[in-house]
């Protein structure tokens, strides 16, 4: 959900509302909540409500001089995952925001739900950590179910539905997921070929909102 708050409030009532929603959010702390809403306000007035699975996800800035592209190289050699591959798949994921939160959880570049990251052993909220957790895995998926489009269909639905269904899921999403992941390795005419360039949280979280789920 985006907003820009000055077109809604006007600049004038932007202090107020940040104050206030820190101020909820701070009331809501000891509410032993299972779920979050982490509001984010850019330089431009944008607002951006994200929501996570879980109250205790934080957020890290990139480190200064973080090499975006030496990472992935480094990591399709480790686990053996061709580059282009691994790019398309971080494109597809996150388009190179290593602060993407999706509405399920899941965490950086390459989109690692928590149980994954703690799975491969993996800080998800660290970029060089996630990319390489994201690659350990991705290669998991391959091998286990020996091909690529098996593969990416296992990391985007989860190797249960890929084992029920005896191929790719009939899920709209996960059918376009492969298509679209295997169409741009491919270098397929039309497709837009990932140039990754680490995009830079430029915001700044004013508060969170936990959200109690009850019987949770």
């Amino acid at each position: 959900m985006q907003a820009n708050i000055e077109q809604i409030f006007g600049n004038r009532w932007r202090r107020w509302i940040i104050a206030a929603l820190s101020a909820v959010a701070g009331q809501l702390l000891g509410a032993g909540a299972a779920q979050a809403q982490v509001i984010e306000i850019a330089d431009d007035g944008t607002a951006q409500v994200i929501a996570s699975s879980s109250a205790a996800v934080a957020v890290r800035r990139v480190p200064a001089g973080f090499d975006i592209d030496a990472e992935f190289a480094s990591a399709a050699r480790r686990y053996q995952v061709d580059l282009g591959l691994l790019r398309a798949v971080a494109w597809q994921e996150s388009r190179g925001h290593s602060n993407a939160v999706s509405p399920k959880g899941a965490l950086g570049l390459m989109q690692l739900m928590p149980g994954t990251a703690a799975q491969m052993g993996v800080d998800p909220r660290d970029p060089a950590s996630n990319i390489h957790g994201g690659a350990a895995y991705l290669a998991q998926q391959i091998a286990t179910f020996g091909s690529v489009p098996l593969g990416l269909a296992a990391y985007n639905a989860g190797p249960g539905a890929v084992q029920k269904y005896g191929g790719v899921p009939p899920y709209a999403e996960t059918r376009g997921y492969v298509a679209t992941i295997m169409q741009r390795w491919s270098g397929a005419p039309g497709a837009v070929q990932p140039a990754l360039k680490l995009a830079q949280p430029h915001v700044r979280t004013v508060a969170t909102l936990l959200i109690e789920v009850p019987g949770e």
